[in-house]
């Protein structure tokens, strides 16, 4: 949709909800870990972003504004709150050999994968979440993806880089404790 599609009076909002909602609602809820608030946060973005339509601009995607919404409405909420609980595991676990978990993995059905990898994505804090989220499922660029979290493009780049890592240390011992259970 364009902005004049968004900002039109005859536009149907449940649409707009129902196409954002979900992703919203999780990356909410890996900011706060609380289920009750990250529901009030998303009604919320989505009333601000409502409200504010005239100052959307067509210099970012519709979904890289509201996502940033989002986003720091789920800090702004924890800051409120004094509940900043950001774990970050620096304990990095032994990593298998590439052509170890690619086996693995491709021996794994669809639904295993799935499940593993939103058990592993589910361990990261919300900053590393977000990233790999808005990128890999929302197949945002790191342009877009910058504007949501407000960090430069550059550092981005670390951060995305840091959070495959321990994706790929969460789903490494993921995996080794699947392959001891074949074996």
């Amino acid at each position: 949709m364009t902005t004049n599609q968004y900002t039109n009076q005859n536009c149907d909002y449940s649409t707009i909800i129902n196409k954002y909602k979900d992703l919203a609602f999780n990356i909410a809820l890996k900011i706060t870990k609380n289920e009750q608030d990250s529901e009030e946060i998303v009604q919320d973005s989505f009333v601000k972003a409502f409200s504010g339509l005239n100052k959307f601009k067509n210099d970012s995607q519709f979904s890289t504004w509201f996502y940033r919404i989002v986003y720091n409405t789920a800090i702004s909420s924890i800051r409120h709150k004094k509940h900043i609980a950001v774990k970050l595991d620096h304990n990095l676990t032994e990593i298998l050999e590439n052509t170890q978990i690619e086996s693995a993995i491709s021996n794994l059905d669809k639904y295993d994968r799935k499940l593993l990898i939103s058990e592993s994505l589910a361990k990261l804090n919300e900053l590393d979440y977000t990233i790999l989220s808005l990128y890999y499922y929302e197949e945002l660029c790191l342009k877009e993806i910058s504007k949501i979290v407000e960090k430069k493009t550059n550092y981005l780049k670390v951060l995305l880089q840091r959070a495959r890592l321990k994706l790929y240390n969460g789903l490494s011992v993921s995996l080794k404790k699947e392959l001891k259970e074949l074996i």
